[in-house]
């Protein structure tokens, strides 16, 4: 996310078109981006799973304002990054600002930052890598240095970074690993909430890896992967009502009469993806 905001920010200070103006309005237009899906889904979800000791009225007040003030999971669980997506907005913004029109030697001042948040304040160090992203990729030479090496040579490295990305995003959660991540646990236990850099910092060779590697991006560009994209952030708050409401009843039931928990869970996964594919479109 912060990628996408800082990437947006550096075209626009580039282009020196009134900058202040459209740069109010990625600032302005987020919270009314986010709210209005969340409002509804949290409101449907309190509703129908009654989990939590709220009121209805308590439901709306967390959706128009608590959940992009701090961390919050007391409605449902995915909306506890909610705050992070919205203040990491106009922290991605601020520290893209101080770029200017390319301002010499900024890296510096964006290295040791990202060092100050690493130690204590593991989620905004995410969205820091996002704005390093963004500053590599619309700042530097970077994409005329890749046209200048031999072009199976630079996918190669792609597929490396994407493999290393995808290691790194898969580290454990909360839990202290045991298995071939230990190592990477033994180094980095002092470091702030080492999973959460872990998966930021996979994310983001991610990134960098399909900007290495145009045959990927021609498979991105393709309409059903397009289509996905745009629904990502709607199956994203729609889930959790699917799984807590749906799934684990369907599970539960399935595990029994089909006589395992594999074939219960392929059932079931097959019929809730159905379910979120058919409601998005239909109302797309």
């Amino acid at each position: 996310s912060s990628f996408l905001i800082a990437s947006s920010v550096f075209r626009i200070t580039a282009e020196g078109k009134d900058t202040a103006g459209r740069l109010g309005d990625i600032a302005f237009k987020r919270y009314f981006r986010l709210m209005p899906p969340i409002l509804v889904w949290s409101v449907i979800y309190h509703i129908v799973i009654k989990q939590t000791d709220l009121s209805v009225l308590q439901a709306v007040m967390h959706s128009l304002l608590w959940v992009f003030t701090s961390p919050d999971e007391q409605l449902m669980g995915p909306l506890w990054c909610i705050h992070y997506l919205f203040i990491g907005t106009f922290v991605a913004m601020i520290v893209a600002l101080i770029d200017g029109n390319g301002r010499k030697k900024v890296w510096i001042f964006y290295l040791l930052l990202n060092i100050a948040l690493l130690k204590s304040y593991s989620h905004y160090f995410v969205i820091m890598l996002g704005v390093d992203l963004a500053y590599l990729i619309n700042r530097t030479k970077f994409k005329d240095r890749l046209k200048e090496h031999n072009k199976k040579l630079v996918v190669c490295i792609g597929i490396v970074l994407l493999l290393i990305g995808i290691f790194l995003g898969a580290y454990p959660s909360i839990v202290v690993p045991e298995n071939y991540y230990a190592p990477l646990y033994a180094v980095g236990q002092h470091i702030g909430d080492f999973y959460v850099i872990c998966h930021g910092i996979g994310a983001a060779l991610i990134i960098l890896s399909i900007y290495m590697m145009g045959p990927v991006q021609k498979i991105l560009e393709l309409g059903f992967l397009q289509f996905l994209g745009d629904i990502s952030y709607g199956v994203f708050l729609t889930h959790s009502l699917v799984l807590d409401a749906f799934s684990v009843f369907l599970m539960n039931k399935l595990q029994v009469l089909l006589g395992g928990f594999t074939a219960g869970f392929i059932v079931t996964l097959i019929i809730c993806t159905n379910i979120l594919f058919n409601f998005f479109c239909k109302n797309i």
